[in-house]
């Protein structure tokens, strides 16, 4: 593990590299302009059209979220905080944990009998699980999002 260079945050990227957390924001080819239209030297003048929207998520799946806040909490009592960053073969486990949990929704159990959370609030950890393992994994991210990020 290293430091990124741009942000200092624990990468396993190469020391000339940035962070995956760094390389997703940069991967976005906007402008920066204002939404109104506004010369960025205006007074009232905010340059973020074109921008990530995190409140798309964060505001509008606040409820989700907190599902998902609760399921982590579980974990990290049971076994330890962040310790399913060091778990072998991490993205096939918690592949296979998010599946079971789905099957498990699929029989008309709702809540997980231990943490009593909702399977369906397994399932999203789980899956923002692999899709954290994924990305950190990724050295370039060429196949990420491409899409979204033109």
């Amino acid at each position: 593990m290293i430091n990124c260079t741009l942000c200092k945050h624990q990468s396993k990227s190469t020391a000339e590299y940035p962070c995956n957390t760094c390389r997703q924001y940069s991967n976005f080819q906007v402008k920066e302009s204002d939404p109104l239209g506004l010369d960025q030297h205006t007074p009232g003048a905010k340059v973020d059209a074109g921008k990530p929207q995190p409140e798309l998520v964060l505001r509008d799946m606040a409820d989700a979220i907190a599902a998902v806040i609760d399921v982590a909490t579980y974990g990290a009592e049971k076994y330890s905080p962040k310790g399913w960053l060091q778990v072998d073969n991490a993205f096939e486990r918690y592949q296979n944990a998010m599946v079971r949990h789905k099957l498990k929704r699929d029989m008309g159990d709702n809540h997980d009998d231990d943490s009593h959370c909702l399977h369906l609030a397994h399932e999203a950890w789980n899956a923002l699980a692999c899709l954290q393992l994924y990305l950190a994994e990724s050295p370039f991210q060429e196949d990420v999002c491409t899409e979204c990020h033109k």
